[in-house]
């Protein structure tokens, strides 16, 4: 069952006050039996007629308004074309961090007894959630986004068979979870996406729980590009913690993966 609920968000643009259309759904799953909450914010200029790149963002409760207002900014200032978000997330904010380590996590382990549904996840994304939004609106391409856990699960997405994704921006990744098990997932079947892997120079150093967070994104980085993986930025940035670095990984991965006219060779 879905419910609908639009909301719309001004912009000055030009001296003209153009709307934003927001709309918010509570989509059943059959495959998890749970309800999400699915949000969607459409460009200014969306048309119907037009096809364009759609990002889906993980952990919605907690990075959907952040990705959508630095997105906004890019297509603002035509850093990046036109792109329909969509969050996905859960009704009760209350309920988000226990049931992200239910869904985000590819095993049980002593890190957390809940993981396990990573693949339940992947399949509602598979059958349920996009054959949905592809009915309703335009897509072009399909681009995802996670960070930490949802990172984790990212990574664990793109190790799958089906290409669903053609570009992927991941941030601090928990790769160490479960004795970091994910390597064993490694395999070259999506060599051909585009990837943005981002992660906090701070996070080694002054977060003993993600002692290994920078080493691991190396080293995810290293056996990447072993297996053919050749568009790919990894960056660690200076200075930054596990949540201040969450805009920046979002803002140079959407830069990275839409091919910015301001990312420079050296950045990319």
């Amino acid at each position: 069952m879905l419910t609908q609920k639009n909301r719309y968000d001004s912009l000055k643009q030009g001296g003209i006050m153009k709307l934003r259309k927001e709309e918010t759904y509570i989509l059943h799953s059959k495959v998890i039996e749970d309800d999400f909450k699915i949000s969607i914010c459409l460009p200014v200029g969306y048309e119907k007629e037009k096809t364009y790149p759609l990002v889906y963002v993980l952990d919605s409760n907690i990075f959907y308004e952040i990705f959508k207002g630095v997105s906004n900014l890019l297509q603002f200032g035509q850093e990046i074309p036109e792109i329909i978000v969509v969050g996905i997330g859960y009704p009760d904010d209350a309920k988000h961090m226990s049931l992200r380590d239910r869904d985000y996590l590819h095993a049980k382990s002593l890190d957390s007894d809940l993981g396990g549904g990573a693949g339940a996840f992947y399949d509602f994304m598979t059958s349920e959630i996009m054959p949905y939004i592809e009915s309703k609106y335009p897509v072009k391409e399909s681009v995802l986004f996670g960070d930490s856990y949802s990172g984790l699960f990212a990574l664990y997405s793109l190790f799958q068979k089906k290409k669903i994704f053609s570009k992927y921006i991941i941030g601090s990744p928990s790769i160490y979870y479960d004795q970091s098990s994910i390597f064993k997932w490694m395999n070259p079947f999506n060599s051909q996406a585009e990837i943005f892997l981002g992660v906090g120079g701070l996070e080694a150093i002054y977060e003993p729980a993600f002692a290994g967070m920078v080493s691991n994104v190396e080293l995810m980085e290293e056996k990447l590009k072993g297996m053919g993986y050749k568009d790919l930025n990894m960056t660690i940035f200076d200075n930054e913690t596990h949540l201040s670095v969450i805009p920046l990984i979002m803002t140079r991965g959407l830069r990275h993966v839409f091919h910015s006219k301001y990312m420079s060779d050296k950045n990319d």
